[in-house]
């Protein structure tokens, strides 16, 4: 009898909670989720990572092979970042296919910009960690991007000294994946979360936010098992891998980089970022889902078409 009117008043308190409405903030949530598992498998293999070049080669094969559950650890921490990014991606693509940009939304559409930025920059300096080399390689071809881009490049060369990797670069590489950028991160989806609208609690959210979470879960656990990363052997500056796999969101930028002459490759990313950032300032009209408009929806269709159809070419240019 005490335990039912403990969770009767449980239930009671819940409901004068108010949460965000997991339907109409399913990405956000989804990012959260991704986030939190993210930060748990790479907190836990902080315990067994030496971070040096020499080093960091043999404790990655440590976590994978001899670390409790380190093998399945690093396979979801990198399926993770990987999701994350779409996730991400798709939360952008949403905002401007449903218009969520337009007033009083505009803050919300530079932050999540920046937090893609964040995702990115975490993602690019955590795949140079376990010092492989086919991660290797693929820090090497982003910043061969990163080289040709103006500001970008000066604003890399200011934090990490240079575009060639050393042992100054990975201890950067390292404080800055494990403690700067998540930081950062944290603090910019506190301030996306602290602009959403709010709705009082169901007695069923935690329990669908626990489900959610075993779903993820278990999507990246059986990818872990199913599709592994091939961890071969250790970066070597003068053994180029047959194929290298650069991220699948930075395939179309590689291919417009090998085709454009390096002044307007740059200029042109740069332009198409800014005009990007400020997209709420320049669409004045009214915010209308896309689909609703043929000529709009026409655009925003082969705008991806075009993306997809850049990235197939940049992979296949690698």
């Amino acid at each position: 009898m005490r335990l039912k009117k403990g969770a009767e008043k449980f239930m009671f308190s819940l409901n004068k909670i108010n949460v965000f409405s997991l339907k109409k903030y399913f990405l956000e949530i989804l990012i959260l989720i991704n986030l939190l598992i993210q930060f748990l498998t790479g907190f836990l293999m902080l315990f067994y990572y030496i971070p040096s070049m020499e080093r960091g080669y043999e404790s990655t094969i440590f976590i994978i092979r001899d670390a409790p559950l380190g093998y399945y650890f690093f396979h979801i921490h990198l399926w993770g970042a990987i999701f994350i990014l779409i996730l991400i991606i798709l939360l952008i693509f949403k905002s401007i296919f449903y218009k969520l940009y337009h007033k009083p939304k505009e803050i919300l559409w530079i932050f999540t910009l920046i937090l893609f930025l964040f995702f990115s920059f975490q993602y690019f300096t955590g795949i140079l960690l376990p010092m492989e080399n086919n991660f290797y390689w693929q820090v090497e071809r982003i910043m061969e991007i990163l080289k040709e881009i103006p500001i970008l490049n000066s604003i890399y060369s200011f934090i990490f000294g240079n575009f060639t990797i050393n042992k100054f670069v990975h201890i950067r590489f390292y404080i800055f994946h494990s403690f700067l950028i998540p930081i950062f991160i944290l603090i910019f989806l506190f301030l996306i979360f602290s602009n959403f609208e709010k709705e009082k609690i169901s007695p069923f959210y935690l329990n669908r936010i626990f489900i959610l979470f075993l779903v993820f879960l278990g999507i990246l656990l059986t990818l872990s098992i199913l599709s592994p990363f091939k961890i071969s052997e250790i970066y070597d500056p003068f053994k180029t891998p047959t194929k290298i796999y650069l991220p699948f969101f930075l395939l179309p930028i590689y291919f417009l980089k090998i085709y454009l002459p390096k002044k307007i490759f740059g200029f042109l990313f740069l332009i198409l970022n800014f005009l990007i950032f400020i997209l709420p300032w320049i669409d004045k009209r009214e915010p209308v889902p896309i689909y609703k408009k043929k000529i709009s929806f026409s655009v925003f269709s082969l705008f991806l078409i075009l993306i997809f159809l850049t990235g197939i070419f940049g992979f296949f240019k690698l």
